[in-house]
Formats: structure tokens, C-alpha cells, sequence
């Protein structure tokens, strides 16, 4: 019996938690690395309580953005996500079957030689390109998680931090980042013991992941309560912070990106600087930008026009909305 998810059922007792049926045809498909893990049909608690301004510490001067408030209840429909980050090795296949790009690697040195090594093809494949991580997951029949799927996968059913429960981070549970290309960051199933209950593993650690939302500092507000998407078009605001005139959450069109590292000394939740982050963190990265990823499929299709919107469709702007908070 796996103990570790029994006191998990128990501490929760929600659905996610019964027998997979119809809705999970399995728990599991595909096997090693690309390993996909089914998520059951059901509700969580998505976002976070508003953080209050810190007073001391090494956040003094960060102040958190509180784009995870507030708190709402979420339902999904059941689907498959990987349980592991895209590796060089899957991507590798992808770009040679003429689908995948690698143009976005071409930029850093240290991703064409990691590209390139055979010993790097079980571990995470960073610097990839919103469009390149799209046409990855399209390549294998799948798409890029919404935001609101990635956090359920993160934080469980119920309102976790991180993927393992409440506990701090440390060296046991995370994948340290790469340190300029450097050290390349370990194999993707190096550490399980960071991994969810329903083995997803790899959610907090080294790179954020991409997602298929576009990025919206307010969006957690008038979020659907049903199998959420993120806004249909680019979101470009300034939104004044209410802790100070000089502080301000912003969006510049870029795509919700989920899972930094969490930091193995404790220190900041929300901060850039430190890069310490829990499961309900959100951040921004514009699309040409490199991130890691992985993919999802739903369990029962849907028709087009209700999937999460996956492709670019062109800049529409939204006008600067200062002086505007929650």
C-alpha cells in the first residue's frame, strides 16, 4: 500500500482520492520519462490569500504582487499531463521529424551543446520558446496546460503550497537551476521525493514552465469557475499596488509562466531576486523568451472553439490601466 498517498487521501477525502473509473481509463499511460499521469475530474482551491507588505528579511524592499488573490474554487475536467518535464532527448526526436525548431536554442551556446549531448537526453529541456513548446506538445497529440491545470497538478486537490505538501523546500525535494549553463540541472526523475501524490514530478524546480494562458495580474478576479482559460488576446496593464505609489504589478502581454524553484534557506515566497516560490506563484515571460514545459491531453474531447486558446492570434492592446486596483 503506498502510505504516502493513503494520508493524503485521508488528510483531503475528496474525489481525486476514489477509484479512477470512467472518467481516468487508467491512472497512468506510457511509461519511464514520458510517463503520463491521469488527473481526475473534480475541485480545488486555486490562488492565495493576499500577502501583507514584509516589514524585515531579505523581502523588505520586494513587495509581493498578489496576482494570486483571491482565492477561488476551481472544477477541471479529468485530464493526462506528463509527469515529467519535456527532456532534450523527446524534443530532440521532435526537431528530427521536422516539426520542432530549434532556432530558439541557437541563441546560447550552452543549450546547442546541451541540445546536442547525449548524456543530457533524460534531463530538462530549458531555453525552449513558447511556439517551440507548442508545436512539441501538438507534435505528440497534446497542448500546453492551462494555468489552472498546472496548479491542480501542483498543489492537489486541496490547497497545498508546493507538490509535496506544506513543508519547506529543500535539496531533497527541488531541482536546482542551472548556474549560467554551467551545471546542467539533473535528470528529470532525480528526485521523487519532490513529486505530487499522483507522481507528477519536477512542478517546483529549476526553470518555470510554460503555460497555454496569456498573462493577467488580475485575471484570479473574474476567473470561470469551471475549466478556467486565461484572457483571449495579450493583457498590457499597470496596476497600481496598494502597498506604496511607487510599486506596481504589471503584464506586457507575455504568457503565464508556473514553478520556480522554491528556496532551499527559506527566505522570500514572491520574490524574482530569490526566486523562491510556491505552487500558487504566478509570473510572466514573454514568449521569445526560454522556459521548460510539459504537456496535457484531456481524457474526453472537447470541440475546438471550447479548448484553451493555444496559438498566437496577433497583438491586441489593451490601453495602460494606472491608478487601477483591487
Amino acid at each position: 500500500m503506498d502510505l504516502r498517498r493513503t494520508s493524503w487521501c485521508l488528510a483531503f477525502l475528496t474525489t481525486a482520492c476514489a477509484p479512477v473509473g470512467t472518467e481516468c481509463p487508467s491512472p497512468a499511460r506510457g511509461e519511464g520519462i514520458q510517463l503520463e499521469v491521469c488527473l481526475p475530474s473534480g475541485s480545488f482551491m486555486m490562488g492565495h490569500a493576499k500577502l501583507p507588505k514584509p516589514t524585515t528579511g531579505p523581502d523588505f524592499t520586494v513587495m509581493p504582487a498578489n496576482d494570486w488573490w483571491p482565492q477561488h474554487q476551481v472544477s477541471l475536467g479529468a485530464f493526462y499531463i506528463d509527469a515529467y518535464k519535456v527532456t532534450w532527448g523527446r524534443y530532440a526526436r521532435c526537431v528530427a521529424a521536422g516539426v520542432c525548431s530549434r532556432s530558439g536554442l541557437d541563441r546560447m551556446p550552452e543549450l546547442r551543446a546541451a541540445f546536442a549531448a547525449p548524456e543530457l537526453a533524460s534531463h530538462p529541456a530549458e531555453g525552449i520558446t513558447f511556439r517551440e513548446a507548442l508545436d512539441f506538445c501538438l507534435w505528440e497529440g497534446k497542448r500546453l496546460p492551462t494555468e489552472a491545470e498546472w496548479e491542480r497538478a501542483a498543489r492537489g486537490p486541496g490547497a497545498w503550497d508546493y507538490p509535496w505538501g506544506n513543508a519547506p523546500p529543500s535539496a531533497s525535494l527541488l531541482q536546482m537551476p542551472s548556474s549560467a549553463g554551467v551545471l546542467p540541472p539533473p535528470q528529470v526523475d532525480a528526485q521523487p521525493d519532490g513529486a505530487s501524490p499522483e507522481r507528477v514530478s519536477g512542478l517546483i524546480s529549476g526553470d518555470a514552465e510554460w503555460t497555454s494562458d496569456w498573462y493577467d495580474p488580475l485575471f484570479y478576479a473574474r476567473s470561470p469557475v469551471v475549466d478556467p482559460r486565461g484572457p483571449s488576446a495579450p493583457v498590457f496593464l499597470l496596476v497600481k499596488h496598494e502597498y506604496g505609489e511607487r510599486n506596481w504589478t504589471k503584464s506586457h502581454g507575455g504568457r503565464s509562466v508556473r514553478g520556480w524553484r522554491g528556496s532551499p534557506a527559506g527566505g522570500a515566497r514572491w520574490s524574482n531576486h530569490q526566486l523562491g516560490a510556491t505552487a500558487w506563484f504566478r509570473g510572466e515571460r514573454d514568449a521569445a523568451g526560454g522556459a521548460t514545459f510539459r504537456c496535457v491531453r484531456p481524457v474526453r474531447s472537447r470541440p475546438a472553439s471550447e479548448e484553451p486558446p493555444a496559438i498566437y492570434t496577433g497583438l491586441t492592446w489593451r490601453p495602460m490601466a494606472a491608478g487601477r486596483s483591487r
